[in-house]
């Protein structure tokens, strides 16, 4: 009995180690979030289980030379040390490609698409990629392109909610040569864009679709006018702080009437 105590213990601080540097590792993936110039930006993540703090959902924003904010969600399959080794690889991949190349989000894309296959990356994944931009006009746009991932919500400033729903596209990993292509929506002030990911609107163990999900989250959104964005957040992420199956990641951008 002593010696199988013993074994457990081992294997139990076993587990909490490599729970460890998984959990630093998501973490690091956890971007800090630019703001100012017009811009404000608010993130969230929790794992499909309150144990845990690793998976492949990531969230990603930052400023380029050019005066744009790229902005990602991102999802791969699994919740374990493996998936957030992934995900980091796209993820970093991703910030290369975009950081420096005044191009649209759907060549990023693209290249991601070719790098997986000449490196041999072996995941698949779900990806919005997109860019806000100055119009020229004192105003913004946002610009992307989805790779099989769900749909962008933009609450217009009115409290009336839009579902971003163009052609969706295959996921990346899957053929190295895949043609991708761009959408654009004006930013009117004080909208708000969300991204998040399938956790957020899709609960395997209770039934409920992403098609229900995504009706209760623009049901849950629309009118809701005059708050920040954590309150925001707070308000969407109420459905599953307490029981979810996935990771979750939502990604809210608003700008001001400044911009």
């Amino acid at each position: 009995a002593r010696r199988a105590a013993e074994q457990w213990r081992r294997t139990q601080e076993l587990l909490e180690e490599r729970s460890g540097v998984a959990e630093t590792l998501q973490r690091a993936m956890l971007t800090q979030l630019p703001q100012g110039d017009g811009l404000a930006l608010a993130a969230r993540y929790l794992p499909a289980h309150a144990r845990d703090a690793v998976g492949g959902d990531w969230y990603d924003a930052f400023d380029t030379p050019d005066g744009a904010t790229v902005v990602a969600v991102g999802d791969i399959s699994g919740h374990d040390i493996t998936a957030a080794a992934d995900m980091g690889q796209l993820r970093t991949l991703l910030r290369g490609y975009a950081v420096d190349r005044h191009e649209a989000p759907s060549a990023t894309m693209a290249r991601l698409d070719r790098a997986m296959g000449v490196l041999g990356v072996d995941a698949l994944a779900t990806v919005v990629l997109g860019r806000v931009e100055c119009d020229g006009a004192g105003g913004r746009t946002f610009r992307w392109t989805n790779a099989g991932h769900p749909p962008p919500l933009l609450l217009q400033p009115d409290g009336r909610v839009e579902v971003l729903t163009p052609p969706v596209e295959i996921l990346v990993g899957v053929r190295p040569e895949t043609r991708r292509s761009d959408h654009v929506v004006p930013l009117p002030a004080d909208s708000t864009l969300l991204l998040y990911s399938d956790g957020l609107i899709e609960q395997r163990a209770g039934g409920r679709d992403i098609d229900v999900g995504t009706a209760q989250l623009v049901a849950s959104l629309t009118g809701q006018t005059g708050g920040s964005l954590d309150e925001l957040l707070d308000r969407v992420l109420a459905p599953v702080v307490r029981v979810r199956d996935d990771d979750v990641v939502v990604l809210a951008i608003r700008p001001d009437r400044r911009s």
